[in-house]
Formats: C-alpha cells, structure tokens, sequence
C-alpha cells in the first residue's frame, strides 16, 4: 500500500521501479492527477477523499463491518490523537460528531487491510492527516510492515524507518560499531561539515532555511493577493458587509496576539532559565510527533513542577503562528491560551521578536515537543528536552521527557554542571551520515542544495528497495 501525494514522475517511476522488482501497489491513497500511473492491479483513492472519509471508487463505508468494542479499546490512545487531529479540517465538528467519524475511518481502514492482505504500508511523510495516522497505527496492532520517510532540515537529508516511536535501528547499530571511535569534522561528508561549522559558528546566521520561505508566502504580495481574493470572494457571496463588521470586532476586540503582547516581558537573562519555544500548530511535529504533548501547556507544567528555585521558564510563541492561523482564537490557541501559561508558576511569555539564538544561548536547556531548536542548542553545548519524536533524540545531550521524574533528572545533572560534549555531537553526526540518504520529501529544501528533485527521487526510490528486502 501507498500513501504519496508526489508529484507524477516521481510517483510514476516509484510504481515502475516497485513493479519491476515484483512489488505489487495493490492499494494507492494519492492525487487525483496522479492516477493514470495506477497498474490495473491498484485500488486508487483519492487523497481529499480519504481525508473527508469518503471511501474509494468501487467501495462503500458499510460494506465493512463497524469496528468491534475491542478494537476501538484497543486503540483508545489513537483515539484520543486522531480527535486532536481533527482540529485542522474538522474545526466544526463536535467531539460526539468527530468520534463518529473516526469509528466509520476505523471501519473503513481495518476493512480495507484485512481485504487486500496488505503486507507493507509506504509512507512519504509522518502520517499525519487523521486516515494516514491510522492507516500507521492499524498496520502498527495488526503487524503489517510500515516505511517512513523523515526530512531532518540537516542539508537534504532524510531518514527511512518503521517506526517514529522507536529508536532508529540503523543509528543504535552504527553507534555499537563505532563505540571505541571518535570521529572528527573532517571524516563528515562535505555537506554535514559546512552544516556543522555554520551552527557552531556563534555569528552565523543560521535561521531555519522554512522561515524566510513561510515570511514570505503569508507577508508581502502574497498576503495582498490573500486579502484581494478574499474580498473579491465576499462580493461574490454578497457578504462584504459581514466581512467587515467581522474585521471591525477583531480590530476592536480582543485577539490571540493583544493577548500574548499584554502579558509578555522582556526576559532577564541574567536569571537561570528554560527556554520553551512554541510549536506552530495544528502541524506534524506535534500531532502525532509529540503525542500527548501536542497540549503543549502540559509540556509547560511538567517542567514548571520541577524548575529548581530561582529559575524561569522563558516561552516565546512561534513566529508563524498569528500569520498561520490568524489572530483569531482557534482550536490550538483558544481564549485564555496565553493566560493559562503566564499564570503558572516562574513562566513568562518573552515577546516574538526576541533573538531566539540569544534565547538558547543563555538558557540553561531548552525545552520543545519535537522543534530543532533543542537541537539547535545542542550543537551549541546546551542540552536540550524533548516531549516528543524528533529524529535527533538518539544524540548526546538530548533528553526524551515523558513525566516530572524525568524533568527532575534533566535539572539535577544540569545543576551539576553537566554539558553535552562536542565529541560526542560529531559522533553522532557521523552515524548519521552513514545511514541517512540525499533526498528530500519537503520542496523548501529543493533551492538549498545541489540535488535535483530527479536525483533526489532516485535516491529515495533506490534506497525503498533496499529496505523493502531487509
């Protein structure tokens, strides 16, 4: 089974590639424009009808059986995820009407895999949609092989693996072998070391390579293009009046960003503290990423229980965030949001603007779901603690956090003085080389490398193969 939406030479030659070696795609979630690439042999359906549970041509959603009250026990924690996850298509529905949704999806799923006798699921991204989600976590109860494929932002990097809640197997193999080695920059391949050297370099702007990219498709000509067609919509539905009265209140009124200005202070960096940055949400790298922790007040109060005395807790919304989602109140970032967080004890929200590099510099660990600012940090001697699964959590100086005991262990070694090791970064940087591919998933790296979108299918085409005969 697929689940890619990529674009259809890629798509075309994977399916050629898998045919040749006597894989059969017996089942295809993509895009509609994609589907002549389709063996007569494949069930296609249509992404934006499995994202609206609309099943595939041919089939119907009460052929199959409704899920058992055992099933749907044993996946409760999807559940409870998957509702989340909703919050991006399905803001509307409410919890009873979302809870329906998902029992015909598991009806639907469980069906469909039980039918076609799946035996490995391809996915060309975290499954992250609500039907990609379980698809992965229906495949994960029912044994059925899974392969992901992760970006990591390190250059054109990317991982291939089964299972995001594990440890990768490769990177625990590599480091066993290399466990009496330390390697130095120089045994890094051109890339890593031009990507090591810049994130080390304390002058060195190293803003994430997506956030020039996002400033620009919501600020600018864009954000004029968004606002005409937005107006021209409202003539067309004869509901300008309405847009404006809407516009008027939110200027008048409240809103998410008078909310977190009213409450944010400049941080004393003079203190000992934890900075924490905020995801943008609703996205991957927290739902499913950061499993519970996608309520990232809970990452909040989790750390703020065990802060040693005289410390703070510096939190800095995402940048993106307002520009996202608006600045009306949301799913994610609901009235009384920014509130909840100023008002636990020794957290202060610090305003957008602030230098975030300055932010991690000085911090005494930086705190995030799966974000690589903790990452980012580690490359710079700070440790860093993560609620979730990111794909850097194997390396030194990364904490996986799951509870207050695991915090409370985070600050005692940090209070005494402990600091991730530069060695120990390098070491990790090179397992990372040996076992990661040149081949990206996310077109925000296609004008960062030298690697073209056709080398890079390839690439990742050839290295599918190989795990698929592992």
């Amino acid at each position: 089974m697929l689940t890619w939406d990529g674009t259809e030479t890629e798509i075309g030659n994977l399916i050629t590639d898998l045919t040749k070696h006597n894989h059969s795609v017996i089942y295809w979630v993509g895009a509609e424009s994609e589907k002549h690439h389709k063996q007569p042999e494949t069930i296609f359906h249509n992404s934006l009808d499995a994202l609206f549970n609309k099943p595939a041509k041919g089939f119907t959603i009460d052929q199959f059986s409704a899920p058992s009250k055992e099933l749907i026990e044993s996946l409760h924690h999807v559940e409870a995820i998957i509702l989340t996850m909703m919050n991006s298509k399905f803001p509307t529905y409410t919890v009873d009407m979302r809870k329906h949704f998902y029992y015909n999806m598991l009806g639907y799923w469980q069906g469909i895999l039980k039918q076609t006798k799946t035996e490995v699921i391809i996915f060309n991204n975290v499954p992250h949609s609500p039907y990609e989600y379980l698809i992965y976590e229906l495949a994960q109860l029912f044994k059925i092989k899974t392969l992901i494929i992760e970006g990591t932002w390190i250059s054109d990097r990317a991982y291939i693996y089964e299972n995001f809640r594990e440890p990768i197997p490769a990177l625990e193999e590599q480091r066993k072998i290399n466990a009496d080695k330390n390697f130095v920059v120089a045994d890094l391949k051109e890339d890593l070391q031009k990507y090591y050297l810049k994130q080390t370099n304390p002058i060195a702007d190293v803003t994430p390579l997506y956030m020039p990219i996002q400033f620009k498709q919501y600020l600018g000509k864009s954000l004029i293009k968004r606002r005409l067609n937005h107006l021209k919509n409202a003539i067309k539905k004869r509901s300008l009046f309405k847009e404006i009265v809407i516009w008027f209140k939110k200027e008048i009124g409240t809103n998410l960003k008078k909310d977190y200005e009213k409450l944010q202070a400049e941080p004393d960096l003079t203190k000992p503290y934890v900075y924490a940055a905020l995801h943008l949400q609703p996205e991957m790298t927290t739902s499913p990423q950061g499993d519970i922790f996608v309520d990232q007040i809970l990452m909040l109060e989790t750390i703020s229980y065990t802060l040693p005395e005289g410390w703070m807790i510096y939190v800095k919304e995402h940048p993106i965030q307002w520009l996202f989602r608006g600045v009306n109140y949301c799913e994610s970032r609901y009235k009384g949001f920014y509130e909840k967080i100023a008002s636990l004890k020794n957290v202060q929200l610090v305003p957008v603007s602030f230098n975030s590099i300055k932010l991690v510099s000085e911090s005494k660990t930086i705190a995030t779901v799966t974000g690589t600012v903790a990452w980012e940090g580690v490359l710079r001697g700070k440790p860093g603690m993560v609620f979730g699964y990111p794909w850097y959590r194997q390396c030194e100086g990364v904490f996986t956090i799951k509870n207050t005991e695991d915090c409370q262990a985070v600050f005692e070694k940090i209070k005494a003085n402990y600091t991730v090791e530069p060695q120990k970064v390098i070491n990790f940087l090179h397992h990372f080389d040996q076992i990661t591919i040149h081949g990206y998933i996310n077109m925000y790296i296609e004008n960062n490398t030298t690697l073209t979108t056709t080398q890079s299918a390839a690439n990742i085409r050839q290295a599918l193969l190989k795990h698929l005969t592992i």
